[in-house]
């Protein structure tokens, strides 16, 4: 996933590449949430991030995270790498799973893309209970 930034333009920097690598198989091969969406969610950070540990909300990598996940969860029913690579649960290997995966990724860059794009936020990327939450949470002391 952050390869194929980098391979459409983006400055984004080897060691990002290499803190990656454990996404692989759900995390790990232990077929939890897919291992692009979780390189997604760096991307987002990478240019919408904070390292504000109160006081900002989050809101423009949240919303935008949350649009990637949608939009993956509508086009293949799970985010989940499990559900998503059934076919092949005792041969990872197979070469009909890789192509999948291949599948998942190009989606998730395609969307990623276009996400980041956009300079504003769409109302649909948000959750209603998100203002309560980020104005509470940015209280804590």
């Amino acid at each position: 996933m952050l390869l194929g930034l980098k391979e459409q333009g983006w400055d984004i920097r080897e060691d990002l590449v290499c803190a990656a690598t454990s996404f692989g198989g759900g995390v790990a091969l232990s077929k939890n949430i897919c291992g692009c969406l979780s390189a997604s969610a760096i991307a987002v950070g990478l240019k919408y991030g904070s390292v504000e540990p109160t006081g900002t909300a989050p809101r423009p990598a949240y919303s935008r995270t949350k649009a990637v996940l949608d939009r993956f969860q509508r086009r293949f029913g799970t985010t989940q790498c499990g559900d998503l690579t059934r076919p092949w649960a005792n041969d990872f290997a197979n070469r009909e799973r890789v192509h999948r995966c291949t599948e998942l990724v190009r989606f998730t860059l395609e969307q990623l893309v276009e996400v980041l794009g956009q300079q504003t936020e769409s109302v649909d990327w948000e959750e209603p209970w998100w203002d309560d939450y980020l104005n509470r949470r940015d209280k804590i002391q």
